[in-house]
């Protein structure tokens, strides 16, 4: 089976392969930086300081401070100040120190090395999936997952964690609906807590990156007949999956309090009680209030809100608690003054957010009204997409916020397709 896999899907691996290693090529000679093909995102600066703290403290997590106390002592800061998302922030300090990457090329590597595993897990899930689908399908399949990846490839950065971990939803389905024996539960279940493993990590990286796929694969579960799975296989599946998404959280942990400890033992004395290491809240929808014309001069930038907190409040820590909850009342007020443009904003970023995502489900909708599939059956993907479009909606409805949406999209409506082409012996 495995040999197969590889036979079929090794063509279209290595012509992108080699797509992509002469996109570095081009790159690397600096011929595409007026056409910004690949996306270097916007974390390069903070990526750095972790960098340069890691190397002169040993820990992760830190910045140095860009000034010198009688040009003697280093100030470190812990990275939350700069944001969220710590996963980059522990991985690319730990490639350039391990692998002798500088940051930048770690930023690449990695960065389209995900885009090209995603890509490849795609085509192998749909290959499972589709496994007497003949190949007109194969090839229309294999276009669309194909300019979808070479989308990616632009946005990069944080969010392709999106699209890694929902390129899993082809294979994770094609594994849920096969027939359950004693040595097919062994593989479902190693497949449920390698899910689990990945969500948790890119939970890190992008807080929403994982949680849609784990509620497409919690109600598959919940909806698999009892013939095929017993409660008490459906309760060790569904633990096998959430237990190991707890694994990563327990980890980066550890590794903040080593940091924590580090700052008290070398007298870097900062209050860092009150940092937030979760995607801010209400920082995003503050923010989000500037996707329309607004009478309160709010503008999309980070600048913005932590403008605002520290207007209302001199001196406050951006991405803390006490930030957080003035803009929290900042918002509240917003509401209750002006609730018809706050009405207004949210209609017109959701209709902004199902315009990408009907762009990627397209002829899907015809035949999804074709097919009329059980409503039940349809669940895990309306939740997924749901989950994944809430970011653009609470926030900004830009493509790589919504990534994860988009692509559950794209997959839903290439399932579809293949149900309305087996029916109709479409070849």
């Amino acid at each position: 089976m495995v040999y197969s896999i590889a036979n079929r899907s090794k063509k279209f691996i290595l012509v992108f392969a080699a797509m992509l290693v002469f996109i570095w090529l081009v790159q690397s000679r600096g011929l595409l930086d007026d056409l910004d093909l690949l996306n270097r995102g916007h974390r390069f600066t903070r990526v750095w300081e972790s960098c340069n703290g890691f190397d002169y403290s040993g820990q992760y997590f830190l910045t140095v401070g860009s000034y010198y106390e009688n040009n003697t002592i280093r100030r470190y800061y812990p990275i939350e100040y700069m944001g969220d998302d710590l996963g980059i922030y522990l991985l690319y300090p730990w490639m350039q120190k391990n692998l002798r990457l500088n940051y930048k090329l770690a930023y690449f590597l990695f960065s389209v090395g995900l885009v090209l595993t995603s890509y490849i897990n795609t085509l192998l899930g749909f290959h499972l999936l589709f496994n007497d689908a003949k190949k007109r399908i194969r090839l229309i399949t294999c276009i669309v997952t194909s300019l979808f990846c070479i989308f990616c490839l632009y946005i990069l950065d944080v969010y392709i964690w999106s699209y890694f971990l929902t390129s899993f939803i082809p294979l994770v389905t094609w594994a849920v609906k096969k027939r359950i024996n004693y040595n097919r539960f062994l593989h479902l279940a190693s497949v449920l807590f390698i899910m689990g493993l990945l969500i948790g990590i890119g939970n890190q990286f992008r807080r929403s990156a994982g949680t849609g796929l784990a509620l497409f694969i919690l109600i598959l579960l919940l909806s698999m007949e009892k013939k095929k799975v017993s409660y008490l296989e459906k309760a060790i599946l569904i633990t096998l999956l959430l237990l190991p998404i707890t694994f990563s959280d327990v980890y980066f942990g550890y590794q903040l309090q080593r940091r924590d400890v580090w700052l008290t033992e070398n007298n870097q004395i900062i209050n860092h009680s009150n940092l937030i290491r979760n995607h801010v809240l209400w920082h995003s929808m503050y923010m989000g209030l500037s996707f329309v014309e607004n009478p309160y001069g709010i503008i999309y930038s980070d600048s913005a809100g932590i403008g605002k907190a520290r207007q209302i409040q001199p001196g406050v820590w951006a991405y803390t608690t006490d930030s957080e909850d003035i803009l929290r009342r900042e918002y509240l007020s917003i509401i209750r003054a002006n609730p018809f443009f706050i009405l207004k904003t949210y209609i017109q970023k959701t209709m902004y957010s199902l315009l990408f995502i009907f762009i990627a489900f397209n002829i899907g909708s015809i035949f999804l009204m074709e097919l009329k599939p059980p409503v039940i059956s349809q669940i895990p993907f309306i939740v997924a997409l749901a989950i994944y479009t809430l970011p653009g909606i609470m926030g900004w409805p830009n493509p790589a916020f919504i990534l994860g949406a988009i692509n559950v999209a794209s997959l839903w409506s290439i399932i579809l397709f293949n149900e309305w082409a087996t029916k109709n012996h479409f070849v």
